[in-house]
């Protein structure tokens, strides 16, 4: 990235969310989604209200930005942008508020549109879908200095050969996109010999897989299901479900994988009754009919 070619506003962002965030996806190209951003992408797809002027396209080569407004309106006669979010407004003490990295935002699209228009942005807005929240945001000076401090560090950070330190709120990688490749955890580990990692599955989840058949929560009612090698009866933990094989589910009518002699690839019959399914033969894609 040369210091010409403007930063997206999406970038600045990332860079008040996470500075090793920014770099990745701005320095590095590596950029991910997850079902987080999906949603956030059918969600600015889906906003086609009447009356407004939606997907502003804007740039600046003074402020060296570039980005694209959700949404412009008109309020009491002054030009108000708007972003959407679909998560939650960020809890303050006076009622629902910005995050910074929405903050910052919403700041440099006002920005932009005051070169853009030769008017005066006072105010901004961001709903928050989540929780049908609407939050203002004033754009005083404190917020212009904001958004080119940022410019100024983006382009620090865009010129440097090495990756930004973890952030130091491990909340924030639970919800970043880029966790796998930023490896987050792995991180602090190797710096720290007595980090503890964040858990991502409780306790109970850590063991082996079960290849015993028959392993059923236990229900209201249900009798003992007896033990493949003891006989005796039994009723298991609902815990111990999320670790059984597909193949062990008591009742259904999965079938184990047939291996074909004359081919490598494997068909799979799948319950359903009369109903068909397509297998995965090579030959192509002939019905089956599971029994």
């Amino acid at each position: 990235m040369s210091d010409a070619t403007p930063i997206r506003v999406m970038a600045l962002h990332a860079l008040a969310y996470c500075e090793r965030l920014f770099y990745l996806e701005e320095v590095e190209e590596i950029r991910g989604a997850d079902a987080r951003v999906f949603d956030g992408r059918r969600l600015h797809e889906a906003l086609d209200e009447e009356g407004e002027l939606v997907t502003m396209q804007l740039e600046s080569a003074t402020i060296g930005i570039k980005g694209k407004l959700d949404a412009l309106r008109r309020r009491d006669g002054a030009l108000v942008p708007y972003e959407h979010k679909k998560g939650r407004a960020r809890k303050g003490e006076g009622g629902p508020e910005a995050w910074p990295s929405d903050r910052l935002q919403i700041g440099a699209y006002a920005l932009l549109l005051e070169e853009a228009t030769g008017e005066a942005i006072l105010e901004g807005r961001i709903r928050y879908h989540a929780d049908n929240r609407t939050v203002r945001v004033p754009i005083d000076e404190s917020t212009r200095q904001d958004v080119r401090t940022a410019v100024e560090r983006s382009r620090i950070l865009a010129a440097g050969t090495i990756r930004p330190p973890v952030t130091s709120n491990e909340s924030l990688c639970g919800r970043c996109s880029l966790a796998p490749v930023c490896l987050p955890e792995e991180t602090r580990k190797a710096e720290t010999a007595t980090h503890t990692a964040t858990r991502l599955f409780p306790a109970n989840d850590e063991r082996g897989s079960r290849q015993q058949p028959h392993v059923l929560p236990r229900l209201r009612g249900a009798a003992p299901v007896p033990d493949r090698h003891s006989g005796e009866g039994r009723h298991y933990d609902p815990r111990e479900a999320g670790a059984t094989s597909p193949t062990a589910v008591g009742g259904s009518r999965l079938r184990r994988v047939r291996r074909s002699p004359r081919r490598r690839h494997r068909a799979r019959l799948l319950p359903g009754g009369d109903r068909r399914r397509k297998s995965c033969d090579a030959r192509g894609p002939r019905p089956q009919r599971a029994t």
